[in-house]
């Protein structure tokens, strides 16, 4: 009878300990989805108030994807959910807002992650020529959901948005951002896939305009200095520009080392001592909690000088690497001017 009281006293323990484990992980759930709003709320407003602008300029259209397909992978959540699939038929340079894709992309992921997590997606990349115009299309083919419709609704509209349905976030963010490019996104469904498309128009950019900015950059009268004797350490995970940097900084008969990784880096870095700048892509820097390089120039004995190639923002991130240790930053996409001004500054 005794030992019958015990078990059922350890019994009742056990079921107190998993309702209170239970009852712990809803709260922790609450407070997580909370955050996760106020925190929507918050860039929302951002996007919305009047401060929150287009940024319009040239761009290479491969390496915005390229960081696309890279920001994905990062999100350790759903980068082994995706296939990548780019047409090699999309204009190679457009003008428009690629920042403001890049987010929309990535909300867009988000979003999918959120309502299907256990599917795989391919992410399709596309576009549709009229004119001037470059309609890109990024298609995600969600695979084997049993979901008829992720999307709020498939025709979408304000006056259905604020009525019909509790705002989620995330794609209340994807829609002020298309609003403000002048995108759309729609949805398509059949017995196994669904498909979410978000379609943007961009402003081709031809040879002919891509050689007349080239010619404007020349006419600045760039007059180079040969720094043979010198090396460039050259970090960036992206080979396309990468060649773009070596075609403009050839020309100073510099040698030039390139690294992939910041793991690459470091180890070079480590090992050799004859390197006299550094050239290092804030991308591979923000995916990149530990960005020691100082410290190691330090173990290195060295007080080589560090610029990072900043993205054009609107937050001012590279006076934040300044205050971290950087030495310098060059605003991208670079031209002609901008590299002979870092060359000459430290290593002529």
């Amino acid at each position: 009878m005794q030992k019958e009281l015990h078990s059922s006293l350890e019994t009742i323990n056990l079921l107190d300990e998993d309702k209170k484990n239970k009852n712990e992980l809803k709260l922790i759930k609450f407070i997580t989805e909370f955050g996760e709003k106020v925190s929507g709320l918050i860039e929302l407003g951002k996007i919305n108030s009047s401060d929150y602008k287009v940024q319009i300029g040239m761009y290479e259209t491969y390496e915005m994807l390229e960081e696309i397909k890279e920001l994905i992978n990062n999100k350790h959540d759903i980068s082994k959910k995706y296939i990548f699939d780019f047409s090699e038929s999309i204009n190679k340079v457009l003008y428009g807002d690629s920042e403001k894709i890049k987010q929309i992309i990535l909300y867009t992921s988000k979003y999918i992650a959120k309502k299907v997590p256990h599917n795989k997606v391919i992410l399709k990349v596309d576009k549709l020529s009229v004119g001037n115009l470059c309609r890109l299309k990024f298609s995600f083919i969600i695979q084997n959901t049993n979901k008829k419709y992720l999307l709020p609704n498939n025709d979408i509209n304000d006056n259905y948005i604020s009525n019909n349905y509790i705002k989620d976030m995330d794609y209340e963010i994807i829609l002020a951002l298309l609003k403000m490019i002048d995108g759309k996104i729609e949805e398509k469904s059949d017995i196994n896939d669904t498909e979410i498309i978000i379609s943007i128009n961009q402003k081709i950019m031809k040879e002919y305009d891509v050689k007349k900015q080239d010619i404007r950059d020349e006419t600045k009268r760039v007059i180079p200095f040969d720094a043979q004797k010198k090396e460039i350490v050259l970090v960036d995970n992206n080979d396309y520009n990468i060649k773009g940097i070596i075609k403009r900084i050839t020309r100073y008969n510099a040698k030039i080392k390139t690294c992939n990784s910041m793991e690459e880096v470091y180890n070079y870095i480590i090992e050799n001592n004859k390197y006299n700048l550094i050239l290092i892509d804030d991308f591979i820097l923000n995916n990149n909690k530990n960005n020691s390089i100082k410290a190691i120039q330090r173990m290195n004995c060295s007080n080589v000088p560090i610029v990072v190639m900043v993205t054009k923002n609107k937050d001012e991130k590279e006076k934040e690497y300044l205050k971290q240790g950087f030495d310098d930053y060059i605003i991208k996409p670079m031209n002609d001017e901008q590299i002979d001004i870092i060359m000459k500054k430290y290593l002529q």
